[in-house]
This record gives C-alpha cells, sequence and structure tokens, in this order.
C-alpha cells in the first residue's frame, strides 16, 4: 500500500479473515517488523508518499 497525496494518513486495513499474524516487509518481502492487530483489522499510519508491504497470515 502506499499514501499517493503526500500528507501523513491514518488507516486501518479491514481483513474479512481472522488474522493470525501481520508483519511489515522489505521489497523481497523479508520480515521487517511485526505489526499490531485485531482480528479483524490492521492501524496504520503513513507518511507523505511512503510504500508499505505487509504479509498478512490468516487464523486457522
Amino acid at each position: 500500500m502506499y499514501e499517493a497525496h503526500g500528507t501523513r494518513a491514518r488507516a486501518h486495513l479491514h481483513v474479512s479473515a481472522a488474522i493470525r499474524s501481520a508483519a511489515e516487509t522489505d521489497l523481497l518481502e523479508r520480515p521487517i517488523a511485526d505489526l499490531v492487530h485485531d482480528r479483524a483489522g490492521i492501524p496504520l499510519t503513513l507518511r507523505p508518499f511512503q510504500i508499505r508491504t505487509l504479509r498478512i497470515r490468516r487464523a486457522a
């Protein structure tokens, strides 16, 4: 995901399945940091023009 308007942005990414884990990754999909989440979504903050790659794993 990315911020396209050149401003700081806050968002809550909603996911239809329950989340087991969520992590931010680099462009080669190597984990950078675990993300705080609840079972339905992930709160995010984006800097101007920031690109973020996320890996989300569903709960079984």
